[in-house]
């Protein structure tokens, strides 16, 4: 009687709650089309002070490009940028301008801009050769148009022949055409074709091109105490790898930084059970584990002309995987090159490339299915990116020299990183072969990042990786800055969905009087913080805020505010019935303080957690001003309460926030 009695009262009150959730999701849903029409509007303002009428632009519609035409045809227009469109009607209103400014700031022979439907990359050769991503606008100059003496059939052909020459191509980053992009169903196949005619094609696409044996290949694997999870990758490498014995050679250097006795003998045990010429190389050294250092010493002992970084817990599951990666990292300029990694299951993703974004490198469709195709077909093929994991990463011996290998100050984390993003400096590319792929037992050799020592370790090597490339904070050539770029969303999909600068709100702390009660404490409260720092850090990256304080500009700033950013959700209860408020718990003093926030809408997190109850508004963004609170390290947590009942739950993450 008494339970249906509280249910009766609580009944208007938690639909109150409901309609509140809901205009809280109204209030802050973005829809595409409005946010679009600000993005125009703003790149239509950039031409404003700008005036350049001097370069002369013909815009021509694929259609016009007659087949098997003369390219010295086209030279009869008198202009100096021809831009092909497939529908001139698309095309913006203020293009030829944007086409103007662009190349006379750029000098650009070759370029490209983006879509109302499709946000590019910078410049990338390996897209490039699965599908024509340049898309329905290409601009070409005059200058370079003339040395282009062949007759072509369409579009494509000559922006090939013209990259040729050219060498590389120019991005425009302003969407100048508005009608729709579709993906030619065959380019691939019309592209490799007309690579293999030009003795350039994938030789998996034609092996029998292959004339002379590729080169040796080293495989280097650090391990220890995994002599089980160690064999299921030594066994999988080398079945799969078997068949192409004719192609090439491959050898196998393990390195081992202590396992105990009985594993050592078990893995001696296990190489000698192998054919002699398939047996391994064993380099046993008793030291902590820096996964930097391993990878060094197995590049050492190595003999081959191209090196191969595999974690222990690989599982190899396609003949073709290596010849498909070794095709690349062939290649003039490729640096790192990387391989699709599938969680055991088979059906989610661990990693097609890492992506640079604000928070710092984050793994791009990690934990979505890999039975659809996203974004133009990112998964499906050899995609140009900033950055791969070391978890497997071939490169040419020559490549890895010209690094000095890898930074052993980095022991866990973003050593691998580091290592693309060196690599990128020095002018390589990097590339993600997401037309194979492998499975990952991932981290079954050391664990998951997760407690306070862990997590303190883990930013302290982010913030050593961008101290050490401070120009590449924030940056990626291959992310468009169109796409979500303040939270970690594993799609691709566009800023409407989170800007910091839209969804975050200014709040005061309140010191918590009493202690927290422990009963409140509940496991069925799941918590993160992407970012806990001060508004220098947030806006300039790690390390901006102790070069102004070196600054010898005695106007410098000093530290005003502080930015938190995270998200909190509850199973097996109605997420929309609680007020949330972070808790922040000073490590070396009994204070905690509460900061009372208006719950951000997160469609990323919402689309993660289908089986939770109305789990839409996830995300806390909140500015707080600097005095408000004593300085020392604090812990940070949530706590929630219910609305509709006296409950409370409460829970600290691992993060912590460092207050002067």
């Amino acid at each position: 009687m008494i339970a249906q009695l509280k249910r009766t009262i609580q009944k208007p009150m938690i639909q109150k709650q409901h309609r509140l959730h809901e205009a809280r999701i109204a209030s802050q849903t973005v829809p595409y089309d409005v946010w679009l029409e600000k993005v125009m509007a703003e790149q239509k303002n950039e031409l404003e002070q700008f005036s350049c009428e001097d370069i002369r632009v013909q815009v021509i519609e694929y259609a016009e490009i007659v087949l098997d035409t003369d390219v010295q045809k086209l030279l009869e227009y008198e202009a100096e940028v021809f831009v092909f469109v497939k529908d001139k009607q698309h095309l913006v209103e203020e293009a030829e301008k944007h086409v103007r400014k662009y190349v006379l700031e750029s000098g650009a022979d070759v370029f490209y801009a983006d879509e109302i439907e499709y946000f590019k990359p910078d410049y990338s050769p390996e897209l490039l050769e699965s599908f024509f991503y340049f898309g329905n606008v290409v601009g070409i100059t005059r200058q370079l148009l003339s040395k282009v003496k062949t007759r072509l059939d369409n579009l494509e052909q000559l922006v090939m022949e013209c990259l040729s020459i050219a060498g590389n191509a120019g991005h425009l980053t302003k969407i100048l055409y508005t009608g729709a992009y579709e993906q030619p169903a065959d380019y691939v196949d019309k592209v490799n074709k007309l690579l293999i005619a030009r003795g350039k094609g994938n030789p998996v696409a034609n092996k029998e091109a292959i004339e002379e044996k590729l080169p040796l290949v080293s495989v280097v694997i650090p391990s220890k105490d995994n002599p089980a999870v160690l064999s299921t990758c030594i066994h999988s490498l080398l079945e799969n790898t078997a068949g192409l014995d004719s192609l090439f050679e491959i050898e196998i250097v393990v390195v081992d930084n202590g396992s105990s006795s009985t594993n050592r003998e078990r893995i001696e045990k296990m190489r000698m059970q192998l054919e002699e010429r398939y047996r391994f190389s064993y380099h046993y050294e008793e030291m902590p584990f820096n996964f930097s250092h391993m990878c060094n010493v197995g590049a050492k002992l190595s003999k081959g002309d191209y090196v191969l970084f595999l974690n222990d817990d690989i599982e190899v599951r396609e003949e073709n995987w290596l010849l498909k990666m070794l095709y690349q990292a062939m290649k003039e300029k490729v640096g790192a090159v990387g391989a699709k990694l599938l969680y055991p299951d088979g059906e989610r993703i661990q990693h097609v490339g890492i992506t640079n974004i604000h928070l710092g490198p984050a793994h791009k469709l990690q934990y979505s299915g890999d039975k659809e195709a996203y974004y133009l077909g990112f998964n499906r093929c050899p995609v140009n990116v900033l950055a791969v994991t070391g978890a497997c990463m071939l490169m040419k011996k020559e490549a890895y020299d010209s690094t000095g290998g890898f930074d052993e100050t980095l022991q866990v984390s973003f050593n691998d990183v580091e290592m693309c993003f060196h690599l990128h400096t020095l002018g390589y590319r990097n590339v993600c072969c997401n037309n194979t792929y492998l499975y990952h037992h991932e981290s079954l050799s050391r664990g998951a990042d997760a407690g306070l020592e862990k997590v303190r370790r883990l930013h302290e090597e982010r913030d050593y990786l961008y101290g050490k490339y401070p120009q590449l904070w924030n940056y990626d050539p291959y992310y468009s800055s169109y796409f979500v770029r303040d939270v970690l969303d594993d799609g691709f999909e566009s800023a409407c969905r989170f800007e910091e600068s839209r969804v975050s709100e200014r709040v005061l702390p309140v010191e918590i009087t009493g202690k927290l009660n422990p009963e409140w404490q509940n496991a069925c409260l799941y918590m993160g913080i992407e970012f806990a720092g001060s508004e220098s850090t947030w806006l300039n990256g790690p390390g901006s805020e102790k070069d102004r304080e070196n600054s010898n500009d005695t106007d410098a700033e000093t530290i005003q505010r502080y930015y938190v950013q995270g998200w909190s959700y509850a199973v097996t209860i109605d997420n929309s019935r609680y007020q949330k408020k972070l808790l922040l718990k000073h490590m070396s003093a009994d204070s905690v303080w509460e900061l009372p926030f208006t719950p951000v809408l997160r469609i990323d997190m919402a689309s993660k957690l289908p089986y939770i109850e109305r789990p839409e508004l996830t995300g806390a963004s909140v500015w707080f001003d600097k005095g408000k609170m004593p300085s020392g390290e604090y812990l940070i947590g949530y706590l929630w309460e219910d609305t509709c009942s006296r409950q409370k739950l409460y829970g600290f993450t691992a993060e912590t926030i460092a207050l002067s």
